[in-house]
């Protein structure tokens, strides 16, 4: 699933960009995987990222008592994806797993934004 409620916006005079993306974050169920990608000459720059079972919605269909509990990840998105062009994450991923955030045995998603910047390197993040 991609995050197709991000849009980036050119201004016709100056050329500047600027980034928009929806206020409500899209959910990526436990098998679904997290892609972003910008245009070319833009990086990703990631704005929110919290894993586990905050809200019923598309991954949760059912309150088993467990609502709410959550970890941000921001970190962890934000490590693998900000300063790339494109970026893949399964939602099973174990950097997201290990944060445990709600009991084992309910199932946990991702809910994340980001936005696209004009630019080709990220000098403050590495690689993976």
């Amino acid at each position: 699933m991609d995050v197709s409620r991000n849009r980036v916006v050119r201004n016709a005079t100056n050329g500047n960009v600027f980034s928009h993306f929806s206020a409500a974050p899209a959910e990526f169920c436990h098998r679904d995987t997290f892609n972003a990608s910008c245009a070319a000459g833009e990086v990703i720059v990631m704005a929110t990222a919290r894993y586990g079972r905050m809200a019923l919605g598309r991954c949760v269909k059912r309150d088993l008592g467990y609502l709410g509990c959550a970890v941000d990840v921001l970190g962890v998105l934000d490590a693998r994806c900000s300063g790339h062009a494109a970026c893949t994450l399964p939602i099973i991923d174990d950097a997201l797993y290990q944060t445990h955030p709600c009991p084992d045995d309910t199932t946990a998603y991702l809910e994340a934004t980001y936005s696209c910047h004009k630019g080709t390197s990220c000098w403050w993040c590495t690689r993976s």
